[in-house]
């Protein structure tokens, strides 16, 4: 059953991988999973740990103008678990921040999720989430140029635009939901499949108008990955990965994979939550980059991760290859050995 689920994970995942569609330049992450909360409100308290926080920076097309900057952080728990040491109830909270170019135009937003799990059995567990957002979208024109300002010889800031500026601010709530799968095998090396909607009540998003239909359209997010052990003896493995999001007439969609190599750190006592890791792979973004990474995982506590998009789009006379920067940081903790986690009972069990 675990190698038929296996199977499964990396067909979804090559279906995806050779999935044509445009391109879209909308707020991303390179390192998509380490930003689960943004991606599937399921995730929230989907892990093997007791508490997990993240965050997320990425600056891009500093070549091009002034650089578009994305940051998000967020923090979940399972705060309910069954016999099996699963998730039950998992709680979270996010935040997100983008805001693109000289105008500073972007928005703000906070979300709390909440999620319910079922242990369909020891090595199996189904998840459905919600988040419940509140954002705002802002622009500061300060400093921008227009036509009218120019005076037939020069820029004069002292000319008026004659732009009709209405809203350079709104305020908007937001609603998501999402669907997690998560399969694993005795050893523990997980595999996963989710796939999320966001902007299910497509909130109004006016700022440079009043016109009512300037809403923020849906967006569905299918994303999956799978871990395959390298060899009989542990330490090595593959992490194949997937991502595509679907909203309104654009798509993003990045594909790739990881290779992840321990550092022989494992303690000699106990063997828990001990061992260290090395991360280098790469990855794709449909016609518009290629993607390397490198990360590093502490005692499976702390990850620190880096990567790089190397830009080939149309974008590319002006950006000379060179697309941004992305640093992610995710701590996982325990609460001392937690009798109740996922990983201490089937240490245990095994």
């Amino acid at each position: 059953m675990i190698r038929l689920t296996k199977h499964i994970v990396i067909i979804v995942i090559g279906i995806l991988i050779f999935n044509n569609h445009t391109y879209s330049q909308d707020w991303h992450f390179s390192q998509f999973n380490q930003a689960p909360l943004l991606i599937n409100p399921a995730a929230a308290g989907s892990y093997q740990g007791d508490y997990r926080a993240n965050m997320n920076y990425k600056t891009q097309w500093s070549s091009v103008a002034t650089p578009f900057k994305t940051m998000a952080a967020s923090f979940d728990m399972p705060a309910l678990r069954n016999y099996n040491g699963y998730k039950m109830t998992g709680l979270g909270i996010s935040f997100l921040r983008d805001k693109a170019g000289k105008s500073e135009y972007g928005f703000t937003q906070i979300n709390l999720n909440v999620s319910q799990a079922v242990a369909v059995s020891k090595f199996q567990e189904l998840s459905i989430g919600l988040s419940f957002g509140y954002g705002q979208v802002a622009a500061n024109l300060n400093g921008l140029r227009w036509d009218n300002q120019y005076n037939g010889v020069e820029y004069d800031p002292s000319l008026a635009t004659g732009e009709g500026l209405y809203f350079p601010k709104s305020n908007y709530f937001d609603i998501s939901a999402g669907f997690l799968a998560r399969f694993f095998d005795q050893n523990l090396n997980e595999s996963q499949v989710g796939i999320s909607a966001s902007h299910l009540n497509r909130p109004w998003q006016g700022t440079l108008s009043d016109v009512n239909t300037d809403v923020l359209r849906m967006k569905i997010i299918a994303h999956g990955r799978t871990e395959i052990p390298v060899g009989q003896a542990p330490g090595t493995s593959i992490i194949p990965s997937a991502y595509v999001a679907l909203q309104s007439a654009s798509t993003e969609y990045v594909g790739g994979l990881n290779v992840k190599t321990s550092l022989g750190m494992k303690s000699l006592y106990t063997g828990y939550n001990s061992q260290s890791y090395l991360y280098i792979g790469g990855f794709y973004r449909y016609r518009d980059a290629l993607i390397a990474n490198v990360a590093y995982e502490y005692r499976s506590m702390l990850k620190v991760g880096f990567s790089y998009d190397i830009n080939f789009s149309l974008l590319t006379p002006a950006s000379a290859s060179r697309g941004g920067m992305e640093i992610s940081l995710a701590w996982l903790g325990n609460f001392g050995y937690n009798t109740r986690s996922v990983r201490t009972i089937r240490r245990r069990t095994f």
